[in-house]
C-alpha cells in the first residue's frame, strides 16, 4: 500500500480463484467497490491507484485506477500521509486490515499500527496476525529482508584486523579471481588496489565497482582519476548519489567485494590508502568461503547496482572529461596468514533488519559482551529505552560481562568522552575512549562480540547508519572468532 500514490495491492494468497465483484475497500470515510466481475487467480494480485504513471507504485502494468466501469467510488477515499486504516469488506464481513501511522485502529487489526514516513510504503511481509509485525514500511529500490527471516550459511572463514594485516587480505582474495569481481565501496582509493583490478578487469574478468557519490567531507577527484582508469581498462563503474539524490539510501557505506560467487571479502575499513598500508584505523575483517552467502551478498549488490530507481549512473555519465590516473602502482601482494576456523555466518543490512537484528545479538549476550565502535549518534546516547546503551546496561545488569570502546579522535571527542562516563556511572558496564595509539590512527571499527559470536561489518551506532543507509554486517558464529577478536579488543 503507498499512501503517497493512493493505491493499494490486493493479492490471492489461496488456492481457488476469486472473483472481485462485489468486494470493497475502505478507509472508514470512502469505499472503493468492484462492480463488474475482475478474477484474481491463485497466487495472483492486483495494483489499484487514483491514477497511473504519477509515481513507481502506479507506473507498473496492470494497474486499474478508479472511478471506472470495475471499480466505484463512493464519497471521499483518501489514504492520509499521517495515518490511516484500509479494511478490505465482502459485504458487511472484514476480510484483512492494515493499519498505519496516527492511526487509531479498526476492526481485525490488534495491537499499534505500522510505523512509516513519508515518501514510503507498506509491505506484507508476515503471515495473517493482523499485527504490525505483518507488515514493513519500505522504499522503492529497497530489498526488504526482514529480521525474521535473514539466512544462515555455513562457511569458512578468514579473519584478520587492520591495521596489522594492511589490507593484504583484501589484494589476495581479489588477485585469485577468475571470472568476476562486484564491489560496493563507500569509499576506494589505493592506487595499488585500482591496479590490481585494471590487470584483473584487462585479463577478461568481470569487474564492476558501485562507490558512494557524495561521501561526507571527501574530495572524491582523486577518487575519480583512479576509477576512470578501471573504466578505461573496461572495468564497469556507477556511483550512487552522485546527483544529490539519496531517496533510496543517504549514504551507500558499504565495504565489500564478492569475488567468483564463491568467495566474499567483508571489513569495516574503507579500502583507502591509509587502510592498505601500514598505518591505518583499528578496524576488522574477514574472508568468508561461501557459496550460498556469495550469492547472497550478490543479490544484495544487483539491487543496488541497478539503474531504474535514479539513483545510479556511470561513471562516464557523470565524469565524461575525468583523466585516468597515470603510472599506477603494481600491487605487491605480501600473503598474510589469516585467522582460519569453520562457523555458521548470518548477512545483516541496513536499512532492512540491523537495528532488530543487533538487539537481538546483544540481548542473547550470557557472559560477555564487548563493543568497539568509531560512533554514537546522540538520540541513540541514552541508557534506558532502545538503544545499544541501553542494551549493554540492560546486559551489565544480569551480570554479563560488558565493556565498551568509543572512539575520541575527531571533532566529537568531548560528546563521546560524555557518553562514555554516563554510560560508566549510571550502569555497570566499564566505557572507556580511546584516541587512536602508536601504530593506529582512529578506531573506526564497528565491531561487538556476544558470548561466542562476533558482528562485523560497516554499521556505526548512528540513527542514519541503521534506518538510512546500506550498510553491510556480517554475525559470525564461532567461539574461536570471537576468542580472536576479543584478544585484540582487550589489549
Amino acid at each position: 500500500m503507498d499512501p503517497g500514490c493512493e493505491g493499494f495491492t490486493l493479492g490471492n494468497y489461496g488456492s481457488s480463484a476469486i472473483d472481485l465483484r462485489g468486494y470493497s475497500i475502505t478507509d472508514g470515510e470512502g469505499t472503493l467497490t468492484f462492480v463488474s466481475s475482475f478474477i484474481l487467480s491463485p497466487g495472483g494480485s492486483v495494483t489499484v491507484s487514483k491514477s497511473t504513471g504519477a509515481c513507481w507504485f502506479d507506473s507498473r502494468p496492470g494497474v486499474l485506477t478508479y472511478p471506472s466501469d470495475i471499480i466505484a467510488k463512493n464519497r471521499t477515499f483518501i489514504l492520509a500521509d499521517a495515518g490511516d486504516e484500509l479494511s478490505l469488506m465482502n459485504g458487511s464481513s472484514v476480510i484483512d486490515s492494515v493499519c498505519y501511522g496516527k492511526s487509531q485502529g479498526v476492526e481485525k487489526w490488534y495491537g499499534d499500527p505500522v510505523d512509516t514516513a513519508s515518501g514510503r510504503y507498506l509491505l506484507r511481509v508476515g503471515g495473517d496476525s493482523d499485527r504490525e509485525s505483518d507488515w514493513i514500511s519500505t522504499k522503492p529500490g529497497w530489498t526488504n529482508r526482514s529480521a525474521e527471516s535473514i539466512p544462515s550459511f555455513r562457511a569458512e572463514v578468514g579473519l584478520f584486523t587492520f591495521p596489522e594485516s594492511r589490507g593484504m587480505p583484501i589484494l589476495e582474495t581479489l588477485s585469485e579471481a577468475h571470472e568476476s569481481i562486484d564491489i560496493s565501496i563507500y569509499l576506494i582509493t589505493s592506487p595499488e588496489l585500482i591496479s590490481l583490478l585494471c590487470q584483473k578487469s584487462e585479463s577478461g574478468v568481470r569487474v564492476r565497482v558501485l562507490a558512494e557519490g557524495l561521501p561526507l567531507g571527501t574530495d572524491l577527484s582523486r577518487e575519480i582519476s583512479l576509477l576512470r582508469s578501471l573504466t578505461d581498462s573496461g572495468g564497469d563503474v556507477r556511483f550512487i548519489n552522485a546527483t544529490g539524490s539519496d531517496d533510496r539510501f543517504v549514504y551507500l557505506h558499504n565495504k565489500y567485494a564478492v569475488i567468483d560467487g564463491s568467495v566474499t571479502v567483508l571489513t569495516s575499513e574503507n579500502w583507502t590508502s591509509g587502510n592498505l598500508g601500514e598505518y591505518g584505523n583499528r578496524g576488522w575483517g574477514a574472508v568468508i568461503r561461501s557459496e550460498g552467502y556469495a550469492s547472497y551478498m550478490r543479490g544484495v549488490f544487483e539491487n543496488d547496482f541497478s539503474t531504474p530507481w535514479g539513483d545510479v549512473s556511470g561513471l562516464l555519465a557523470l565524469y565524461p572529461n575525468s583523466n585516468p590516473s597515470r603510472d599506477l602502482p603494481a600491487a605487491e601482494i605480501t600473503p598474510y596468514e589469516l585467522f582460519q576456523c569453520s562457523a555458521t555466518v548470518t548477512p545483516v543490512l541496513s536499512p532492512d533488519n540491523s537495528f532488530a537484528t543487533m538487539k537481538r545479538f546483544m540481548d542473547s549476550a550470557c557472559e560477555r559482551l564487548y563493543a568497539e565502535q568509531m560512533d554514537l549518534g546522540s538520540d541513540l546516547a541514552v541508557v534506558s529505552g532502545d538503544s545499544p546503551m541501553a542494551w549493554m546496561a540492560s546486559a551489565a545488569e544480569r551480570g554479563v560481562d560488558t565493556k565498551f570502546i568509543l572512539d575520541a579522535s575527531q571533532a566529537n571527542a568531548s560528546k563521546h568522552v560524555s557518553y562514555a562516563e554516563l554510560l560508566s556511572s549510571a550502569t555497570s558496564v566499564q566505557a572507556i575512549v580511546k584516541n587512536g595509539s602508536d601504530t593506529f590512527t582512529l578506531i573506526h571499527n564497528k565491531g561487538v562480540i556476544a558470548d561466542d559470536k562476533v558482528w562485523l561489518g560497516s554499521v556505526n551506532w548512528t540513527t542514519s547508519s541503521f534506518l538510512r543507509n546500506r550498510e553491510t554486517a556480517i554475525i559470525i558464529d564461532s567461539p574461536e572468532a570471537a576468542d580472536y577478536y576479543a584478544g585484540f579488543f582487550l589489549e
